[in-house]
C-alpha cells in the first residue's frame, strides 16, 4: 500500500513547486507548473511503439483489516496484448490526458517526488530519479547514501470522482524495488476516502502483481491477485472507476471487479512510483520501471 512521506530537508525553490501530502506524512512534488483539469492534455512523439510481447509497497501497518476475497484468485492475463492506446475514445468515456513522453522533461500536469517514505527506512525518492526521453518516463534506481533510491510521480493537476486510467509499463525483475499505480484522494483523507492500487508488485520476478480498494477509519481493504504474467515485458495496467463499482483491466480487458457501498465517492489522481523493499547490501538487484504512456478519461 502506499507508504506515507515525510516532510523533505529542503524546499521547493520557486512558486510552481507545491507540497503535497500523503497521508499522515508529505512529500515534494516538484511541479513544472499549473494545467487546466479536463482539458486534453497530450504530448505526441514520432517513432514505433515498444514491443508489443507479451505498491509502495505493502500493507500499511497499524491497524487494518482483510476483506475475504469472493471472487477466484489469480485470474490469468488476458489474451490481448495492446502495444498503443486506442485511435478514438472508448464507448462511453473521453480522453482528458494524455501522455506519450515525447518530451525531455515531464509535461507541467505532472509533479516529482522528493523525500523519505514514511514508514519505510530504507529508501528515499529523489526528482532525478524521474527521467523522461526517448518517448519513456523512466523511474530510475540506484543506492546512494545508504539507502536505495528510487522515483515516483503524481498527475495532481488531473484529478476527479469516477473515470478511466490506463498506463503502459514494464519493469526489471528485482526482489528489492516494489512498484505501485495507484489513485489517491485529493482531500488526502487517507485511508477515509479511499485509495484503488490497479497494479502493485512488492519485487519478485514480475510474474504476478496485486490490485486493492482501501476505506474506511481502520484501512479496511480488499486484495485480487493476477498471476501468470510477464510484466519485465509490455503491458497496459488499467482502472475504471465509477458510481459503486471499480473495474481493474489488463491490456484493455477487465480482469477483476469489486462493487457495493465501499468504492471511494470523492476526487482522486494518478500516482506512479518504486521504492525500496530493504537495505541496499552486495546483492541488491535494482530495478527500472519504464512508462510508454498514460491516458485519462472521463465519463463522456
Amino acid at each position: 500500500m502506499p507508504r506515507h512521506a515525510v516532510n523533505d530537508d529542503t524546499e521547493p525553490d520557486s512558486s510552481s513547486r507545491r507540497r503535497q501530502r500523503l497521508a499522515a506524512g508529505a512529500v515534494t512534488l516538484l511541479v513544472a507548473g499549473a494545467a487546466t483539469v479536463g482539458v486534453v492534455a497530450a504530448v505526441s512523439r514520432s517513432g514505433a511503439d515498444p514491443d508489443p510481447s507479451p505498491t509502495q509497497l505493502q500493507p500499511s501497518a497499524g491497524s487494518s483489516a482483510q476483506q475475504p476475497d469472493p471472487e477466484p484468485s489469480s485470474p490469468r492475463p488476458p489474451d490481448i496484448v495492446d502495444a498503443s492506446p486506442t485511435t478514438g475514445d472508448p464507448a462511453g468515456w473521453r480522453t482528458i490526458f494524455y501522455d506519450d513522453f515525447g518530451r525531455n522533461a515531464l509535461a507541467p500536469e505532472w509533479g516529482a517526488y522528493s523525500g523519505q517514505p514514511g514508514g519505510n527506512p530504507y529508501g528515499r525518492w529523489e526528482k532525478d530519479n524521474v527521467v523522461v526521453g526517448n518517448g519513456s518516463l523512466v523511474l530510475h534506481s540506484e543506492i546512494a547514501g545508504g539507502r536505495i533510491v528510487t522515483g515516483g510521480v503524481s498527475l495532481h493537476d488531473v484529478a476527479q470522482t469516477y473515470g478511466k486510467w490506463e498506463v503502459r509499463l514494464r519493469v526489471a525483475s528485482s526482489a528489492d524495488i516494489k512498484w505501485v499505480a495507484l489513485l489517491w484522494p485529493l482531500s488526502e483523507r487517507w485511508p477515509q476516502d479511499g485509495e484503488i492500487n490497479f497494479g502493485e508488485d512488492d519485487g519478485g520476478n514480475r510474474s504476478a502483481y496485486s490490485a486493492f480498494l482501501h476505506w474506511g477509519d481502520v484501512d479496511t481493504k480488499i486484495q485480487r491477485n493476477m498471476s501468470g504474467v510477464d510484466m519485465t515485458q509490455w503491458h497496459t495496467v488499467g482502472v475504471e472507476w465509477t458510481a459503486g463499482r471499480i473495474d481493474y483491466l489488463l491490456d484493455g480487458q477487465v480482469w477483476t471487479t469489486i462493487d457495493g457501498p465501499n468504492v471511494p465517492t470523492k476526487p482522486m489522481w494518478l500516482a506512479l512510483q518504486t521504492e525500496a523493499q530493504r537495505y541496499p547490501s552486495t546483492t541488491t538487484a535494482l530495478a527500472d520501471l519504464e512508462v510508454d504512456w498514460v491516458r485519462v478519461y472521463e465519463p463522456a
